[in-house]
């Protein structure tokens, strides 16, 4: 049995008909092997589906401030300013808050509970969700910048804040976190040490309000990895009506052309003029290499 294979765009089944003239030549010794076989297999095959694109990853940023500033803050609304005015600055976007707390709102009250991952700058996780965030452990440390550079102090960054996010209480009159941030005295607020990955990172020193230090600042939205383009589908060519090759003179060059002239096949009357690939009168191998030849050439088979 013959088994004829095309390579098609569009799976499917097809049908080939011959009639009695039909010759296809084999090149050795020019029999017809039309006439050694009457029963052919066709199959029409696809080209593999591309790998469907994977939803773009959600994340929510956080930086450390490459700019350092005194206790006075000017309130943790002033300092949620400052840090959008730091991501402002380098074209991050989104809206942006600062791990802070006082005697009124805490970080853990103020700030967005992400569900998706907290990742730095530079893409690495911090933590895995606001669970994770507050569960006294980082699997990163928050050193990078606004800037994506790395902050190399090792300093105080300005929170009064608890791991959890709740506002560090304290009875000492002195240890104010700066009164709510808003004086550059000689009161104390606590602080996180930048660099560390364990519950020091908020919580983690102590120091003077007049000293200047970098804050945390945290997107309230998430955003998301950029899409992959998906390639722009190819059509299936056309031509205009006539052209060689459209055997069935739907403006379409494809398979069932192919079809068409092996119907037609040495024919030297009453065949489909645009299959007689060569204008010699007749329809047989030429038009039939001519013809694939053209396939080849549009993409349709490979």
């Amino acid at each position: 049995m013959a088994t004829i294979v095309f390579k098609a765009k569009t799976g499917g089944t097809g049908t080939v008909l011959f009639n009695d003239d039909s010759q296809i030549l084999r090149n050795t010794d020019n029999e017809n092997i039309l006439k050694i076989k009457r029963d052919y297999d066709i199959s029409i095959g696809t080209k593999p589906s591309p790998t469907p694109t994977p939803a773009p990853e959600s994340y929510s940023r956080v930086f450390i401030t490459s700019t350092a500033y005194n206790g006075n803050l000017g309130g943790l609304s002033g300092a949620d300013s400052k840090c959008q005015a730091r991501a402002d600055a380098a074209n991050l976007g989104g809206t942006w808050k600062a791990w802070l707390s006082d005697d009124v709102s805490s970080s853990a009250t103020r700030l967005n509970h992400s569900s998706v991952p907290y990742k730095t700058l530079d893409g690495k996780v911090v933590a895995d969700n606001w669970d994770d965030l507050t569960d006294g452990s980082l699997q990163n440390a928050i050193s990078v910048t606004e800037n994506n550079t790395f902050f190399k102090s090792e300093s105080c960054v300005w929170t009064q804040t608890k791991v959890s996010g709740a506002l560090i209480e304290s009875k000492s009159q002195n240890l104010t976190g700066c009164n709510g941030f808003t004086v550059a005295d000689k009161n104390i607020s606590y602080c996180g040490v930048d660099g560390s990955k364990d519950s020091n990172w908020t919580q983690g020193s102590l120091e003077s309000c007049n000293i200047e230090h970098p804050i945390y600042c945290f997107e309230q939205t998430a955003v998301s990895a950029p899409p992959t383009p998906t390639p722009t589908p190819t059509s299936t060519p056309t031509s205009p009506p006539g052209q060689k090759g459209d055997g069935n003179k739907d403006n379409k060059i494809n398979l069932i052309d192919m079809s068409v002239l092996l119907t037609d096949f040495n024919k030297e009357q009453g065949y489909r003029e645009p299959i007689d690939m060569n204008d010699d009168k007749k329809i047989n191998t030429f038009d039939f290499s001519l013809h694939r030849k053209l396939l080849l050439e549009l993409g349709v088979i490979k």
